[in-house]
Order: C-alpha cells, then structure tokens, then sequence
C-alpha cells in the first residue's frame, strides 16, 4: 500500500498488476482500463494482457476480467485466450463493464471475435459473464452483418434507463466517408436484455464525424457523446458533441473550431448542464474542461495548463461534494486527480508517486464515498516488485453517494 496527497486527500493502492519475464507475462492482466461496483458490493474490472511475442518484444492483447473486494482481494475470474492461430474467439481488449438487471456482467471486447474475411478480420464483440466468472457467453459478434453494416471495433456500452443497452462502435457501419479508415466510420447501436441487436445510427465520416466512443444519457432522455473528425493520416483534427435520441435521431449540437478535440465521455450536473474534457491539438496539448447545455450552448470553464504533459485523459465524474473531479494523465510526472467547482475553479489536486499508481484511465465514486479508478502504468505487486498497472482508491473525505 503506498499513499500520496495534497489538502487532505490520499491516494491508496488496493492492487498492482503483477508480471514476470520484465513485464512481458502478466497472468492477471495489465493496464487495466474500467472498474465498476456490483450489486454485491465488490469491484469487478477489465485488464489487457501482455504477452511475448516470438520476437521477444512485448504487446496489449487478450485481457483478463477480475473481481476485487473493498479491502483488496483480488479474483481472477476470466482470461481471453488465443487460438493456435493466433487469434481470440472469444474477443480481446474488454472494457466497459456493466451490471445487467439480471446480475450478469456485460462488456464489449473490442478485438478479437470470429474471422470475417473482411476489412476488420477481429472485428470484436459483446459479451455477458457471471460475477463468479462463470457462464461465459458471446451476445453479438460485429461483422456478422454483410459489409459489416452491424459495425466493427466496439468502443463504449451503457445500460440505459429504458433497460436496454446502448453502445459504439469505432468501425464498420459505412465506408464511404471520407474521413474514415478503409475498414468504416462505425455505428451506434442498442442491445435488448433479451439480445436482440439493432443499429440506431451509422456514423457517416463527413456532417456527424468519423469516430463516436461513448454515450452519456441525460435527463431530457436523449444520448449525448463526444465525436472526433479524423484527417486522411488517422490523427483527430476537431470534434463536436452529438445528441442522439433512443430512437436514433443524431444531431450535432456543437462543433470545436480546429484543433480541438473532445476526449471525455461527458456527465450531467444537478444544474442540467453537461461537462466534459477537451484537448487543443496542435497547440502544445493545451486541455480543457467545458460545460454544454443540452441545446448546445457551449463555455469552456477551465484550462489545464499549455503543456502537453499536463492534459487529462478521458475521465471526467461528478463526485458527492458536488464538484468536478477530473484525470490529469501526466500532473506531476505521474499523474493525478483534480478537483474543480461547476464553475471552473481549481480546489486541490491529488499526485500519484509512481508506487500507487500512474496514468490513470478510469475513476468512479462507489458507495463508501471514495474514488477509485484504475492506472495504466505503475504500482507495486505483492512481491514488492513494479507493477504494471494498480487499483487505487482516494479518499477525500466525501460523503457517500444517496
């Protein structure tokens, strides 16, 4: 366990990632990207694995899902595994789990899945499994529609407050935009509790951008998400936020001027207004956080600095103290949290020291009022040794969640 902190708040490692063969076999997983509470009680999260390639150089592929206990226990309770051919029939890359009505976990991998001959030949999928690891099973492979129409690469799933799933997906869909990889522009889709798929919208590289990965519900009822345009290299050039309804009318309700990018799924405040981060490529990696209103009327309320080692990564919640609290991938050299006001002011900010953590990628507030996320990098394992990516926990002294 190791602590760090600025004005009362600690950061505590629950657990390091462990790995062998200098970080190249990682039974547990590593870089662990999303980290949720059950009905239960207990956290349950996804891990990419690292492994050696034949070349003795390392690479993200595969992936764990694994439960952890408020104290720290750690349970491994399922490992994507290759082939003898290499590939991963079951999905590589999970992320973005959540809690069924019917007490399943569900994700998206976002490789990985059966070959489809096309563009996409691991195109990913959805799946659901049991907290005790159990039950394992694909709900949609993407690709299975012709051209892959159904799209490719899932990126984000959400359950909604109508019992559905909803969910993006970075390809596939249509491969006539011109801002699009050859392999598409993706879609965004539902997903009955009884598994039924359906595409709601097809992204379509030109008015409603070429790349959509995540999806915010409001109050109004409607989706609401960040979408990044791509230049003809692969690299984002501007971005816009969208509204989408349950249906599937999209709308763009605001538009960045170039270079600026939106790289946070958004949340929605008491005030009704949405908040997000951005980034300002092109201009030193200057970030941003925003307010939006559902109708698009749009005011940045806070910038993180003209350093491209002080921009946030994608995590941006709305915590019970009624503040902002916001990922801050490289503060510090580590990393950090920042808490800031709906206004815009900055109340402290939390560094990670290495030992606890570094670069994080996901951050929740559960129900004993702590925050807890998920590093890509950093931590220490039980052993002692460097960790490939930890479990933390802060504790500001919030009150928990009604």
């Amino acid at each position: 366990m190791a602590a760090s902190g600025v004005n009362g708040a600690t950061i505590s490692e629950l657990f390091g990632f462990p790995c062998i063969n200098s970080g190249y076999t990682c039974p547990d997983g590593a870089d662990p990207s999303s980290l949720i509470q059950a009905s239960d009680g207990n956290f349950y999260g996804t891990a990419f694995t690292t492994e050696e390639t034949s070349y003795g150089r390392p690479f993200d592929h595969g992936g764990t899902i694994f439960k952890i206990t408020p104290v720290g226990q750690f349970t491994l309770l399922y490992t994507f595994l290759p082939n003898s051919a290499g590939h991963f029939p079951n999905g590589a890359e999970p992320t973005s789990l959540v809690e069924g009505a019917d007490g399943f976990l569900y994700g998206v991998a976002a490789s990985g899945g059966q070959f489809s001959g096309l563009a996409v030949s691991q195109p990913g999928n959805i799946f659901k499994i049991g907290k005790s690891g159990a039950s394992f099973q694909i709900i949609h492979t993407f690709c299975s529609a012709p051209n892959c129409t159904d799209g490719a690469l899932p990126s984000s799933l959400m359950l909604s407050h109508d019992g559905n799933f909803y969910g993006t997906a970075a390809g596939g869909g249509t491969f006539q935009g011109q801002s699009c990889q050859s392999f598409g522009c993706g879609t965004i889709f539902q997903l009955s509790p009884a598994g039924v798929f359906t595409v709601l919208h097809t992204i379509n590289g030109t008015s409603d951008g070429s790349d959509v990965s995540s999806l915010t519900q409001a109050s109004d009822g409607n989706f609401y998400g960040p979408a990044s345009f791509f230049n003809g290299a692969g690299a984002p050039i501007f971005g816009g936020i969208f509204r989408m309804s349950p249906g599937g009318n999209f709308t763009m309700i605001h538009n960045f001027p170039f270079p600026q990018v939106p790289v946070s799924p958004l949340v929605q405040a008491p005030n009704g207004l949405l908040y997000g981060a951005a980034v300002h490529y092109q201009s030193n990696g200057v970030a941003s956080i925003f307010q939006i209103s559902l109708s698009g009327a749009y005011q940045e309320i806070y910038q993180n600095g003209s350093s491209c080692c002080n921009r946030p990564s994608s995590k941006v919640i709305l915590a019970t103290d009624g503040n902002l609290w916001v990922t801050d991938s490289w503060a510090g050299g580590w990393g950090g949290v920042r808490s800031l006001t709906l206004s815009g002011t900055l109340l402290q900010t939390v560094l990670f020291n290495g030992t606890d953590g570094s670069l994080a990628t996901s951050l929740k507030q559960f129900s004993d009022g702590k925050l807890y996320g998920t590093t890509y990098n950093g931590g220490v394992d039980a052993q002692g040794k460097r960790a490939f990516g930890a479990i933390f926990s802060i504790d500001a002294g919030l009150p928990p969640p009604k």
